[in-house]
This record gives structure tokens, C-alpha cells and sequence, in this order.
């Protein structure tokens, strides 16, 4: 019995920092779920290849080389 009141009294000082901790994990893994499906929310287009390819550019994914030589084969 003596036993069972040592660690009921950790329990109670400890408790509060804990649901702390938690909450704010919590809090944390929503946040930077939203934050995800935010930035892949960002990059969707219409499927438009022209606007793709000038977006791909725009990002520094392909060179100016790439770029014209894609841009003529959509144009053509």
C-alpha cells in the first residue's frame, strides 16, 4: 500500500508536463499535415502542358535548352 501512494504522488507531479508534451505534439502533427497538403494543393495545374512545362521551368526543373526544345514540339 505504501508503495502505491509513492508513485500516485510522481503520477500527480508529473502528469501536467505530460499532457503538455502531448498536446502540443498533437498540435504539431496537425499543423505540418496541413502545411503538406497545402504545398500539394499549390502545385496542381490545370494539366495544361504549356503551363506545366512553363511552371517546371519557373521551378529550375529543366534548362532553358529543354524548355525551347519542348515548347516547339507543344507549339508544333
Amino acid at each position: 500500500m505504501h508503495g502505491n501512494d509513492f508513485f500516485h504522488s510522481w503520477g500527480n507531479i508529473f502528469s501536467g508536463p505530460i499532457i503538455v508534451i502531448v498536446l502540443v505534439f498533437i498540435l504539431f502533427v496537425i499543423w505540418a499535415g496541413g502545411k503538406n497538403r497545402a504545398q500539394r494543393g499549390s502545385d496542381t495545374t490545370t494539366g495544361d502542358p504549356r503551363e506545366i512545362l512553363d511552371q517546371r521551368f519557373a521551378r529550375g526543373e529543366i534548362d532553358e535548352d529543354e524548355y525551347l526544345r519542348k515548347r516547339a514540339t507543344l507549339d508544333s
